[in-house]
């Protein structure tokens, strides 16, 4: 009988569903996704107001998977630059299963005010913002930026024939997530397991009834 328990276990063991990650910890470490078409960034998981769209084919961090939206993390602390965290809708990203090389996008140009009127010597009184690039936003017929100057953030007019680069590494991100056929075990594999095992067991079934229980021992 503990050699027919033993294939029980075995037969439940082999196709028992494989286990999945929680999304606690499929969100941990460095899980990128790559920015679709359209994505606002989102500073609360209302998804209310979107704040910028981010830009397309880059990528961003994954910090929390939640229904409907990840919680995400966006570029990081340099000289010109802040690191920002908020949310996104799933399916405006598309989650890879490698840590881009350049997975942000670091761009910045420079903005011009006139401060005064002209002065004595005709010329106008200027002064020029370098501004940190985070995404475009549209009010109306007008195109803004959302930039971070100095440690403010907020919205300019875009420039003319401003544009970005493409990100290359956007080529590896999959259409579709890629099935696993691993994930279970054919038909016919377990088909052919059970009558392979099947006179095994009605043998050991067969041989384990035949004896009487309590069958009183032998008269030496």
């Amino acid at each position: 009988m503990k050699v027919l328990f033993c294939l029980l276990f075995f037969l439940c063991a082999l196709f028992a569903p494989p286990s999945t990650l929680s999304k606690a910890t499929a969100a941990g470490g460095y899980t990128y996704a790559c920015i679709g078409e359209d994505c606002y960034f989102y500073d609360t998981p209302t998804l209310t107001r979107g704040v910028f769209l981010l830009p397309e084919t880059y990528f961003v961090k994954i910090l929390e998977e939640q229904d409907a939206y990840y919680r995400i993390e966006y570029l990081t602390d340099t000289a010109f630059t802040r690191k920002i965290v908020g949310y996104c809708r799933k399916e405006k990203v598309s989650p890879v299963d490698f840590q881009p090389t350049n997975p942000y996008l670091y761009r910045s140009f420079d903005v011009k005010y006139q401060t005064g009127g002209e002065t004595g010597d005709g010329f106008l009184t200027q002064i020029t913002l370098s501004c940190a690039y985070y995404g475009d936003y549209r009010i109306g017929e007008q195109d803004y930026c959302y930039v971070l100057r100095g440690e403010e953030f907020g919205y300019v007019p875009k420039p003319d024939g401003f544009f970005y680069e493409r990100n290359p590494e956007a080529a590896q991100t999959p259409s579709s997530p890629a099935k696993d056929d691993s994930a279970s075990s054919p038909p016919y594999l377990l088909f052919l397991i059970l009558a392979l095992l099947a006179p095994a067991v009605a043998f050991l079934l067969f041989k384990s009834s035949s004896k009487k229980p309590f069958d009183p021992p032998e008269e030496r």
